[in-house]
């Protein structure tokens, strides 16, 4: 091994198609199962650090703002107040224009825990615009998935949400034209065609 370049090195051990299953396959099913790993304290930093392969998706293949949705996503699995929290490390001078970070104060239109609020005498126009759309919103929400029966037949024209759906990896014709002319190669197999002198695959 020691005549050989580290390129090649790494080639000979994938340029196998059974090393190629075992590699990206299931290490790439091994890596998608980390998800339930930010439901725990312990484990949450080392699930959030493995989520950046969503970076990696995002250069290799077209796959629209999936990977960048997954990312703004991942601190819902945070406690509610990591933002705050976040805001009070920062330096002293930027305190001035950044958000506050004292306790939300109690509000008159709340009922705590042991106290006896006030009944509202009626229902402002306020109250009564927010419930009527947060009803709305969420007749909407239950009703796209299941708004085929509108689309019915081929309703995959414009290509937009197909970024999101659980197949977005199977795309009509070949994957390796999606990838970088360096990486191609070890898809399809010429793996003589690299130029290893080349510094996108150094």
């Amino acid at each position: 091994w020691s005549d050989l370049s580290s390129w090649h090195q790494f080639v000979c051990l994938i340029n196998r198609p059974t090393d190629t299953s075992l590699v990206i396959v299931h290490g790439g099913l091994i890596l998608d199962l980390t998800g339930y790993l930010l439901f725990f304290d312990v484990t949450r930093p080392v699930a959030l650090f493995v989520s950046y392969f969503h970076c990696m998706n995002s250069q290799l293949f077209s796959i629209g703002m999936f990977s960048y949705t997954m990312l703004a996503t991942s601190p819902l699995f945070c406690y509610p107040d990591w933002p705050r929290r976040l805001i009070a490390k920062m330096p002293c001078c930027l305190h001035t224009i950044l958000p506050h970070t004292q306790p939300p104060q109690e509000s008159a239109e709340c009922i705590y825990p042991g106290r006896r609020g006030k009944a509202a005498s009626r229902h402002g126009l306020r109250q009564k615009l927010g419930a009527i759309f947060t009803v709305l919103y969420i007749i909407e929400q239950l009703f796209l998935p299941y708004s085929h029966f509108i689309t019915q037949g081929y309703n995959n024209w414009t290509n937009g949400l197909y970024g999101y759906s659980w197949d977005m990896m199977v795309e009509n014709g070949s994957e390796t034209a999606q990838l970088p002319p360096e990486l191609q190669p070890i898809i399809t197999g010429t793996v003589d065609d690299i130029n290893i002198t080349d510094p996108l695959v150094l």
